[in-house]
C-alpha cells in the first residue's frame, strides 16, 4: 500500500467540487465545521468499498431534497420530475465519480485502483449516525473510524466519509 502523501482535506474538497460542479451544476462549499442531518431526517446513505490500492470505504449522506434537486438539474430534458429509481441512480454516481476522483488523487500514478458498486439506501428516519465499516453494506452506525468531510450544496450540507487505509494519505505533502 504505497499511497502518495498528500493533503486528504485538500483531495476531498477538490473532489467534490469537481464532481457537483461537474454532474449536478452546483457549487459545493466546504464547511470548517458542521454536523449530520438531524435526527428523523429523510437522507440517502451511500457506499462503496475502496478494493485497492488500499482498502477502505468512501460514503455519502445528503438530504433527499437535495438528491431530488440534483436529479432534476442532471435530467431537465425531461418534462417529468425524475423518478425515485433515477434519484437513486443519481446518488450512486455521484458517490461512483467522487470515490474515483478521491483514490485517484492519492493512488500513485502507476497504481490501478479499483472501487466497488455503491450501495444505496433512503432511510425515511434517519438516526443521526453514520455508515461504518469496510463491506459493512449499507447501516447505521456510529463514527467508529474515518474522517468527515462537510460541505453546503444548494443550502443542505452533505457528508462524505473516508475510512481505512486510504486515510494514510491525509498527514499532508512530503
Amino acid at each position: 500500500m504505497n499511497l502518495e502523501k498528500y493533503d486528504l482535506t485538500q483531495v476531498v474538497s477538490t473532489a467534490v467540487s469537481a464532481t457537483f460542479e461537474g454532474m449536478a451544476f452546483t457549487d459545493a462549499e466546504p464547511l470548517g465545521e458542521g454536523s449530520f442531518p438531524p435526527a428523523g431526517s429523510e437522507v440517502f446513505l451511500a457506499g462503496l468499498d475502496v478494493i485497492k490500492p488500499a482498502g477502505g470505504r468512501v460514503s455519502i449522506v445528503l438530504p433527499v431534497r437535495l438528491a431530488r434537486e440534483i436529479a432534476d438539474n442532471i435530467y431537465s430534458i425531461n418534462e417529468n420530475a425524475p423518478t425515485e429509481e433515477m434519484i437513486t441512480d443519481t446518488v450512486a454516481e455521484l458517490l461512483n465519480t467522487l470515490a474515483g476522483l478521491i483514490v485517484g488523487a492519492v493512488a500513485p500514478d502507476t497504481a490501478a485502483f479499483a472501487l466497488g458498486l455503491p450501495e444505496t439506501s433512503r432511510i425515511d428516519r434517519w438516526q443521526g449516525a453514520v455508515v461504518s465499516g469496510q463491506g459493512s453494506g449499507i447501516a447505521q452506525k456510529g463514527p467508529e473510524t474515518g474522517k468527515t468531510f462537510f460541505f453546503t450544496v444548494s443550502g443542505e450540507t452533505l457528508s462524505v466519509i473516508v475510512e481505512g487505509d486510504i486515510l494514510s494519505a491525509r498527514d499532508g505533502r512530503d
